[in-house]
C-alpha cells in the first residue's frame, strides 16, 4: 500500500492506484468536503426549484405590442391540417391550423407564409420569435398597424 499526498490531503492507494476500500479518489475528496457534496456527486438531483421563464411579454392577451412598430401574436398551432386557417381567438392565444406536417420546420414555415399572406404583409415582416418546437408559439410582426388593427384583421380570418 502506498500513501500519496494530494492537494486535498494524504490518500492510501494500492499499486493499481485504487483506494483500499474500493472507492476512487473522487469519493475520498468528497468525503473530506462533507456528506452533502458526496450526495450531490453521486448523481442525486438538488432540491432547488426549477427556474420560471419570463412571459413572452408583460402584456396579457393573444395579440400584444412588443415595442414600437412590432406586434406580437401568441399562437396555438395545430399542424397537419388540410388547409391553413385561423380557427379561433382566445384570451391567451390565436388558434391556427397549419396545412403542413410538424417535420423539419415545415409547419413553422407554412405558418409564417400563411400569416403574411392573410394579413397582407411581406413574408420578411413576419417572424417566429419563440416555440419552434412547440405548439405554443410567438410570432412577431413588423408593421405600421397597431395591436388592435392586427387583432381585427386576425378576427376577420376566423372561419365560422
Amino acid at each position: 500500500m502506498l500513501r500519496v499526498a494530494t492537494a486535498e490531503g494524504a490518500v492510501d492507494q494500492n499499486k493499481h492506484g485504487a483506494n483500499p476500500g474500493g472507492s476512487n479518489s473522487n469519493d475520498v475528496r468528497l468525503r473530506k468536503l462533507g456528506t452533502s457534496a458526496a450526495f450531490m456527486a453521486k448523481g442525486k438531483k438538488s432540491q432547488t426549484k426549477p427556474q420560471e421563464h419570463p412571459p413572452a411579454s408583460n402584456v396579457a392577451g393573444a395579440v400584444f405590442s412588443k415595442s414600437a412598430g412590432i406586434v406580437g401574436v401568441r399562437i396555438h398551432a395545430k399542424p397537419g391540417a388540410k388547409l391553413s386557417a385561423v380557427t379561433g381567438i382566445g384570451a391567451e392565444a390565436v388558434e391556427v391550423q397549419i396545412g403542413a406536417p410538424p417535420v423539419d420546420g415545415e409547419a413553422n414555415t407554412e405558418l409564417v407564409k400563411y400569416l403574411a399572406k392573410a394579413l397582407d404583409l411581406r413574408k420578411s415582416d413576419v417572424s417566429l420569435d419563440r416555440g419552434s418546437r412547440s405548439r405554443e408559439k410567438v410570432i412577431l410582426i413588423e408593421t405600421k398597424f397597431s395591436c388592435e388593427e392586427i387583432r381585427e384583421k386576425i378576427g376577420a380570418l376566423v372561419e365560422t
